[in-house]
This record gives structure tokens, C-alpha cells and sequence, in this order.
């Protein structure tokens, strides 16, 4: 009797989760060898809870990241993975993406996408290399977008994206079939890390970028934020872009609201005009509409 080949599969977020449920509707359970994945405090919901309860009902082995115990398998793939894989002997690592590489090595590139007003999204399934997103191409999809779009309904379309590809990989992997092309390094862009400092508003900016903005590192991300008020910190979750006016000697203004309309502030871009239309207190959580006081600068 032929063996059968298995894949492990490392796993987070909703596009790993949508990954599995496409695997296991394509391939029988036991080429599943384990999955394994880890908890995101940084997101809302990580996914890690609805990947467990399907590892149990379908009784597939699972790991939490912090665990050591393997068991050997033919190949790995991993979606969503943020961290390290440990190298296994004979095994290779294939890896999911969330961009059309080389365009957006790195980090968060579905968030630089959407600031920067891409109309497509992507995703490339590559073999791990020792430089991060580097390796060769085995299969790339691209989705649509159009704007305003937020980072959560972003995700959600490209999850599904994500999950089929993610079991047409699995599938050639097992059946021997997968074969791979270089990429173009030459074309590389990168997208870099982020960190709290990288949710500040940059007032400067266009209107429509900072909506783009906004949008982007909305939930299930903890929110575009501002300084306030002596120094107090907000976060921006909804804003609306409205016709601009000519603002006397513009660049020492930027930041001050201009207007109030229905009772929510309207702030001046370094081009354009931002109405916010939903705003919290970032210790409290309260909304902070409407203002109070109209002469406020937001930095």
C-alpha cells in the first residue's frame, strides 16, 4: 500500500483559517500531518480559537507556537505565519504571501496597499529562501478592489483568495506536480514593519490619502491615531473626504478644524479637507464626538 505524502501546515489569522477549511475539502484529513499556530494579541480576533476547534473536530494534531512537538512530513506550508519555521531535514517550506512578489516584500503589505490605492490585490504562494520573501514562485492570484475600502473587508476578500490557493499548493505539492519560477529581484519594493508610531495621522498628507489611511489600519487593527487637546491621544476610525476650500498661508494650519458639520470636526489636510466622523478617546474608549470646543489642532 502507497503511503501517503502529508503537509504541515503552520497557520494564522482569518486567511489561515480559510486556508485549512479549503485544504480539508480537497484532501483527505490524514495528509494533514499537524498545524500548528499561535496567538496575535495585537488583533481582534486572531483566528487561533476557530483553527483549534477545526483541528479537533476533524482530529488533526495541533501545536501553539510555544510547543516543541513535530511530527515528520513531506513538505510545510504556512499562511499567515509571522515567525521563524524550524527547519526540518528533507522538508521544504512553501510559504503565502499577501502580495504579488516582488512587489511589497515584507511586512503588512495588504495595509501599504491600500494606503497607497493599489486597485488589485494579491497573494504568491513562494518556497521559503534564506532572505526573507525572496524564494521562487509557485503560484500567484490577484483580486480586484475598489475604493473606499476597509482593511477588514480587504482581508475578507483576499482571505478567500488566500484559502484557494492555499489548497492548489497543497494539492501539486502531493501530487508531485509544483514547479516554480524565479522572481524578478529587480522589480523588488519593500513594505517595512509598523509599530505604534507608524498609526500617527500625518496631517500633511492629502485628504484622500489620510481616508486611505484611516481605513487601513482600522479594525481588526486598534485604529488610525491623533494627538488632541494638551497632548491627549484619540483614535480616527471613520472619516469622510469634503470639497476643499483655499485656507490662508495653509501649511501653519494644518491640523486645525475649519468647520463643524452635523456636529463633527472638519480638519485641514496639507491638501484637502477631512471630516472625522468617528472618533474615540484612546484610554477610555469614549466617543469624542461631538466636540466640545472648536479650536482644537489635531497633530
Amino acid at each position: 500500500m502507497t503511503q501517503l505524502k502529508t503537509v504541515g501546515l503552520y497557520l494564522s489569522s482569518k486567511r489561515g483559517y480559510l486556508a485549512l477549511q479549503s485544504i480539508l475539502q480537497r484532501i483527505d484529513k490524514r495528509q494533514v500531518a499537524f498545524v500548528v499556530s499561535a496567538r496575535d494579541a495585537n488583533v481582534q480576533n486572531d483566528y487561533f480559537e476557530e483553527i483549534l476547534a477545526t483541528c479537533e473536530s476533524r482530529e488533526i494534531l495541533f501545536f501553539e507556537k510555544e510547543n516543541t512537538g513535530r511530527l515528520p512530513c513531506d513538505f510545510i506550508l504556512a499562511v499567515g505565519w509571522r515567525s521563524l519555521i524550524p527547519e526540518q531535514p528533507g522538508t521544504r517550506i512553501s510559504v503565502i504571501h499577501d502580495s504579488v512578489l516582488p512587489k511589497y516584500r515584507g511586512f503588512n503589505p495588504v495595509v501599504t496597499a491600500l494606503i497607497e490605492g493599489d486597485v488589485e490585490l494579491g497573494a504568491t504562494a513562494f518556497f521559503a529562501s534564506e532572505n526573507y520573501d525572496e524564494g521562487d514562485v509557485i503560484e500567484q492570484a490577484v483580486v480586484q478592489i475598489a475604493y473606499p475600502i476597509k482593511i477588514g473587508a480587504a482581508i475578507d476578500i483576499l482571505a478567500e483568495v488566500v484559502g484557494n490557493l492555499a489548497s492548489n499548493v497543497v494539492q501539486k505539492m502531493l501530487n508531485g506536480t509544483v514547479q516554480s519560477v524565479p522572481q524578478e529581484h529587480d522589480k523588488a519594493t519593500f513594505s517595512l514593519w509598523r509599530d505604534e508610531k507608524d498609526y500617527l495621522i500625518d496631517w500633511s498628507k492629502n485628504a484622500n490619502w489620510i481616508k486611505r489611511f484611516v481605513d487601513a489600519v482600522g479594525f481588526p487593527f486598534r485604529g488610525a491615531l491623533t494627538k488632541w487637546n494638551g497632548g491627549r491621544s484619540a483614535r480616527v476610525l471613520d472619516t469622510e473626504v469634503v470639497e476643499d476650500v483655499f485656507v490662508h498661508d495653509r501649511s501653519r494650519n494644518i491640523g486645525k478644524v475649519i468647520f463643524m458639520r452635523d456636529k463633527k470636526p472638519v480638519v485641514v489636510c496639507g491638501s484637502g479637507l477631512l471630516m472625522l466622523t468617528e472618533l474615540i478617546d484612546e484610554e477610555s474608549g469614549a466617543s469624542l464626538l461631538p466636540l466640545k470646543k472648536f479650536r482644537i489642532r489635531f497633530e
